[in-house]
């Protein structure tokens, strides 16, 4: 996350922007460890403060909805990665938890900050159609045939590769994708982390 902080120094104050990846699972411990060696005196998060109110009042029906609808998918089905991202959409976004954690930690004030009109427009939506049995089974059966899926497993492995410059997601990725992908191109790049 480093690589996508700007730093504004002025005489008066110093402004920082953070990028964040918003479909990044480790996208919360990095943005706290940012914020703490940061140490700003003030955090304001991309999230309007309709969105902020919608989904503290809506989160716990969200859960309850997906967790209803995964029970009428086959096992496991919660493992799919279209699955995962969608369970990331209804949750809390983690720059906003990150941002909450910061704040109560270091005594500092944080701020939603953006418009509002999209949020309006989406969220309401999230209960009857994101969030429907016959959207995640379409979700199921459609993104599967994707490039994207083995895609997303190969490139998952080489990032935790570099953070952590441990072999094993490496080879986690190529057994994965030979499970799941076995004719694919990604499983093929991956071939040789099976020695690993």
């Amino acid at each position: 996350m480093r690589e996508n902080a700007i730093w504004k120094d002025n005489a008066n104050f110093s402004l920082i922007l953070i990028g964040t990846v918003h479909g990044d699972p480790r996208g919360q411990a990095r943005a706290g460890k940012l914020l703490q060696h940061l140490r700003p005196e003030m955090v304001t998060v991309e999230i309007s403060p309709f969105s902020l109110r919608y989904r503290h009042q809506h989160e716990a029906l969200w859960q309850r909805q997906l967790a209803n609808a995964l029970a009428e998918l086959p096992e496991g089905a919660a493992l799919h990665l279209a699955i995962r991202r969608l369970a990331a959409q209804v949750a809390m976004p983690f720059e906003v938890r990150a941002a909450r954690d910061y704040s109560r930690s270091a005594g500092v004030p944080w701020h939603p900050l953006d418009l509002v009109f999209l949020s309006r427009r989406h969220l309401p939506r999230y209960a009857t159609e994101l969030l429907t049995p016959a959207n995640l089974e379409a979700l199921l059966a459609g993104y599967p045939k994707s490039d994207a899926a083995p895609e997303a497993i190969f490139l998952r492995g080489v990032s935790r590769y570099k953070s952590t410059h441990e072999a094993k997601p490496l080879k986690e990725a190529y057994e994965l994708l030979q499970a799941q992908y076995p004719g694919s191109e990604w499983t093929k790049r991956a071939y040789p982390y099976r020695l690993l």
